[in-house]
């Protein structure tokens, strides 16, 4: 089982998005998620750049998931899924990306 990553409300929103969960509103410090389909749950997630771990696992029992099918949902390639990386780092990068530290921009 791998760990929980360090996510923000954006990522935890993503991935809830995914099997049904829409914002129902969202105010300065949180956002509510809700389910139009059975069971009708409501889900209160803290609008913070890091969610602390313990409240991601809150999340994840009230959607009534379990972690791996909640890491399934964040990360659907089995690669990624147990890549141990810096946050910020990507994941595949390649000499010809403008991004990569490999190329070099002279003016």
């Amino acid at each position: 089982m791998p760990k929980l990553p360090v996510l923000s409300h954006l990522e935890v929103v993503k991935a809830l998005n995914k099997i049904g969960y829409n914002i129902g509103h969202q105010t300065c410090s949180y956002v509510i998620l809700r389910q139009d389909t059975e069971p009708y749950r409501r889900l209160t997630i803290p609008n913070h750049k890091e969610i602390s771990k313990g409240t991601i696992n809150s999340i994840i029992r009230q959607a009534g998931l379990t972690r791996d099918e909640f890491i399934e949902l964040l990360y659907p390639s089995p690669l990624l899924r147990y890549c141990r990386r810096p946050k910020g780092c990507r994941p595949f990068e390649t000499p010809g990306d403008l991004r990569s530290p490999f190329v070099k921009i002279s003016f």
